[in-house]
């Protein structure tokens, strides 16, 4: 195995590109994910009756693009914006710039989570 000794600079540019890499693998996740609903789960929910509050029949096939759109979208930046911080904490401790990387791009949104978690339960 060959180590190699990045600078300071250096490093930094591999960890935000790998962290970069990982969040457009989450927005390829939601997209993928909007595409399934409205091929496939828009056509199933056609079938059955629908109640008053129930969410994939209420409005349409646009209801979940817009709950993404408006809730995931801010949610997906406050999850960049920790990652990036987290990024910068993790590039002086963790040897590799990528693992530093990886770290940052799943720790991020699991502490936005247990962040937002906390504050509902204060309020």
């Amino acid at each position: 195995m060959t180590v190699v000794d990045l600078d300071a600079g250096a490093r930094s540019r591999a960890g935000r590109t790998v962290l970069l890499w990982w969040y457009a693998a989450y927005l390829a996740a939601a997209v993928a994910v909007v595409l399934w609903y409205l091929t496939g789960l828009s056509a199933a929910a056609s079938d059955r009756p629908c109640g008053s509050g129930d969410f994939w029949c209420g409005g349409g096939n646009g209801s979940l693009v817009v709950l993404l759109v408006v809730v995931g979208v801010p949610v997906l930046a406050g999850c960049l914006a920790v990652s990036w911080v987290l990024l910068r904490v993790a590039l002086p401790r963790v040897p590799s710039a990528a693992r530093a990387g990886s770290l940052a791009a799943v720790a991020g949104p699991v502490l936005l989570v247990l962040l937002g978690y906390g504050l509902l339960h204060v309020l």
